[in-house]
C-alpha cells in the first residue's frame, strides 16, 4: 500500500494494472509509470479513480472520504450529495467520489436513496456524468431483483419504500462489488459518447443491454456461492437457490473462468469453491 502525496492511497497487491483511473482522472493526474498507476500530477482530490476502481485498491487519504466512513454517514441518511449541492445527509467534496457500494448500502439501510450533483456545472467534469452511469447499473439491477429502479433518486427527492430483504441487499452489494460490472460501468460513457482507441461507437441501448447481462451473472454468481459452503452438486444449488440448472451450469463456467470455483464430478456436475 502507498501514500500517493497525501491525496489518495493505491493498494498495489489488489490493482490489476487495467488503467482504468488513468482513463478517467479529469485532472490528468495519474499516469501508469512501469505497469502501476502513480500520482504525477495535480490531484484536485475528487475521487473519481477511487469510486471507479475495479478491484478497490484506490481508497482517499483523508480517512473521512474513505468508504467506511461514507458507509458509516449513510446509516443515518440516504441523501448523498456534492457539497456544493447540500451540506445535509452524506456529503462528498464532489459527485465523483459515489460508488456503486454506497448506493446499495443505502438501499439495503433505507430502502432508497438520493443523490444530487451539479451535472452539467460538476468542477471534475465528467465526474458527475459517471455518477449517473453508476446510477443506471444500480437501476438495471434493482429491476432485475424485482425492485423498484425509482429507489435511486437522482438530483430529487428521495422516495418512500418499504424496506429490502436482506437477501436482496446482499445481492445488490454483490452487484456493486463485481470487477466486471464496475469495469463495464467505468467505460460506458467513453465507449458510448467518444469511442474505444479506433473512434468506434457503442449504442447506448447495446451497451447497456451488455451491462445488464454482466449483472445478471453477477447476481447469480452471488446465489451459487451463498448455496454452497464449500463443494456442491448443481442439484443441490438449484434446489438452494431456486435456479435452473441450465442457468447454474453457464454461470459456473464464468465463475470458473475467474478462478472463482473448479469443476468436479463425472455422475453430476459438481463445484467446488476456491478460497
Amino acid at each position: 500500500m502507498q501514500d500517493q502525496k497525501r491525496t489518495i492511497i493505491i493498494d498495489y497487491k489488489k490493482c490489476l494494472s487495467c488503467g482504468i483511473c488513468v482513463s478517467l482522472c479529469p485532472h490528468k493526474a495519474i499516469e501508469m509509470v512501469n505497469g502501476y498507476p502513480q500520482v504525477t500530477g495535480t490531484c484536485k482530490v475528487c475521487g473519481l479513480c477511487a469510486g471507479s476502481c475495479i478491484t478497490s485498491a484506490i481508497s482517499m487519504f483523508a480517512t473521512k472520504f474513505r468508504d467506511e466512513a461514507i458507509i458509516e454517514e449513510i446509516s443515518t441518511a440516504n441523501l448523498i450529495s456534492c457539497r456544493r449541492k447540500s451540506k445535509e445527509g452524506v456529503t462528498l467534496l464532489c459527485i465523483s467520489r459515489l460508488d456503486m457500494i454506497h448506493l446499495a448500502e443505502a438501499i439495503a439501510r433505507h430502502g432508497s436513496v438520493a443523490v444530487l450533483s451539479c451535472e452539467n456545472d460538476c468542477r471534475n467534469s465528467p465526474g458527475a456524468f459517471e455518477a449517473r452511469s453508476k446510477i443506471k447499473a444500480m437501476q438495471i439491477a434493482l429491476s432485475k431483483l424485482g425492485l423498484e429502479k425509482e429507489r435511486i433518486a437522482f438530483n430529487e427527492e428521495a422516495r418512500n419504500f418499504g424496506p429490502v430483504s436482506s437477501e436482496k441487499a446482499e445481492l445488490l452489494k454483490a452487484v456493486a462489488r463485481d470487477r466486471n460490472v464496475r469495469a463495464l460501468v467505468s467505460k460506458m460513457r467513453t465507449i458510448t459518447e467518444v469511442g474505444n482507441v479506433y473512434g468506434e461507437k457503442i449504442s447506448t441501448e447495446k451497451y447497456e443491454r451488455i451491462l445488464s447481462d454482466a449483472i445478471e451473472t453477477a447476481i447469480n454468481m452471488a446465489k451459487i456461492l451463498k448455496s454452497v459452503d464449500k463443494e456442491a452438486k448443481v442439484s443441490e444449488i438449484a434446489e438452494k437457490s431456486g435456479m435452473e440448472k441450465s442457468e447454474i451450469v453457464s454461470t459456473i463456467v464464468e465463475m470458473r473462468r475467474r478462478g472463482l470455483v473448479e469443476i468436479l464430478g463425472e455422475d453430476e456436475l459438481t463445484i467446488r469453491v476456491v478460497k
